[in-house]
Order: C-alpha cells, then structure tokens, then sequence
C-alpha cells in the first residue's frame, strides 16, 4: 500500500509531509516538486518522516538525488524529522545523514530553526 506526501512552506522552509509507505510513485511526485522549488529559489528543505511507516531504496535514492544537486549551493539546506527507526537506517546506510540535520521532531526542528512549523 502507497503513502503520500503533502506539501506546505514555513517561513523559507519548503516541508515535505511524508506518511505510510514511501515508493517510487511518491518520491517522483516530491522530486519533481523539489525541482519546480529549487527553480523558484527555494533553498531550505525538510522532510517530516512523522507519518512514515516504510521508505523503499527507490525513495531513497530520489532524496539522494535532491540532496545530490542541492549540496553544492552555499544557500541550500535539507531536515529531516522523526525518522522511524526501521527508515533511519537507510538514510544513514547511504549517506544522507551526513548532508542533513535531523531532529527527533517536527517540534523540535522548528525550535532549532527558529520557525513556526507545526
């Protein structure tokens, strides 16, 4: 069974809302409205992990990819939050982790970027 993913932004911060199952059908929807940000100016992503129940490598390899042709920008920066434990292994096992801030969650982000996010 597919999730989905929403969309809203917060101050500068362009939020993906994740939930349920993450897979290919999902992540080309959020990969292409990251590409449709990133042509606007958008610079600053987080992925909220909250409603997560599973990312497939896929996904991962889309978030990757996002990551991939945003790190090399001085203004650009990707969150992530409440990353399930059962998903937090892939991140790490890729790499993602080390170009990302990760908070424990969305309320804590928010606290430590000085935004409103909930």
């Amino acid at each position: 069974m597919s999730g989905n993913v929403s969309y809203r932004k917060a101050s500068n911060i362009f939020i993906f809302v994740l939930a349920g199952y993450i897979e290919k059908s999902i992540s080309e929807v959020f990969l292409a409205e990251f590409r449709r940000q990133w042509l606007i100016g958008t610079r600053r992503f987080l992925f909220d992990f909250t409603g997560v129940t599973m990312i497939n490598s896929v996904a991962l390899a889309e978030i990757l990819e996002m990551v991939s042709e945003g790190i090399g920008e001085s203004d650009s920066a990707f969150y992530v939050c409440a990353v399930p434990e059962k998903c937090h292994w892939g991140l790490s096992a890729i790499g993602l982790l080390n170009y990302m801030s990760e908070y424990s969650s969305l309320e804590e982000a928010g606290n430590e970027l000085g935004v409103k996010l909930e």
